[in-house]
C-alpha cells in the first residue's frame, strides 16, 4: 500500500503526501488508500487520519467540485463530504447554504453520512465567518426549514459550529 511511505511520518509529511498522491492520481483514488490504509491499522493510533482525508478531499473538490461528492464515503469520519460542502460553501458564498445541505443529500452511507455532512458544514461556516460564532449561528439558521428533517440540519449545523469552536480543528487559535 502506497500508505505504508507516510506511516512514520510527521502529521505534515503525511498531508504532504497524500496530497501529491491525489494531484497525480486523483483525489478518488488517493481518499480510497487512505481509507483502505485506516481500515487495515496501517497508521499509527496518534494520527489523524480525519484531518489527511480532509486535505484529500480538498483536491478531490479542486478536481470534481461540487460533483466530487459521488466519490467520498462515510469512512474517516465523513472527511471528504465535509471538504466538499465547505469548499462549495466557500467558493460559491453564503447565499449557498441551502445548496450545500442539498449536496449533502448524496454523501454515501445513508441518513447517517448525511447527518455527519451537515455537522461537517457546520465547521465550514465557522471558519468561513473568522470564528464569529454569532454570525455562524445566524448563518446556519436558513437550514433549518425543512419540515421532514424536524431541524435536526440547524442542530448538526450548529454542533459543528460549536465543536469547532472548542476543538478549533481549522484553526487551533
Amino acid at each position: 500500500v502506497e500508505a505504508g511511505k507516510a506511516v512514520r511520518s510527521t502529521p505534515k509529511q503525511n498531508s504532504k503526501f497524500f496530497t501529491k498522491l491525489a494531484q497525480d492520481k486523483g483525489g478518488e483514488y488517493a481518499y480510497r488508500v487512505l481509507a483502505y490504509a485506516t481500515r487495515q491499522s496501517i497508521f499509527p493510533a496518534n494520527v489523524d487520519t480525519h484531518l489527511l482525508g480532509h486535505a484529500v478531499g480538498d483536491e478531490l473538490f479542486k478536481q470534481k467540485g461540487l460533483a466530487g461528492m459521488q466519490f467520498c464515503t462515510d469512512d474517516l469520519r465523513n472527511a471528504c463530504s465535509h471538504s466538499i460542502v465547505v469548499g462549495g460553501l466557500i467558493s460559491e458564498g453564503v447565499s449557498a447554504i441551502n445548496k450545500m445541505v442539498e449536496i449533502c443529500k448524496g454523501a454515501p452511507g445513508g441518513r447517517g453520512a448525511y447527518r455527519m455532512c451537515v455537522h461537517g458544514l457546520g465547521h465550514g461556516v465557522l471558519a468561513f465567518t473568522d470564528y464569529d460564532m454569532r454570525r455562524a449561528v445566524e448563518l446556519c439558521k436558513p437550514v433549518a426549514n425543512p419540515p421532514d428533517y424536524s431541524n435536526m440540519e440547524y442542530v448538526e449545523c450548529i454542533g459543528g459550529i460549536t465543536m469547532e469552536m472548542m476543538a478549533g480543528v481549522n484553526d487551533k487559535q
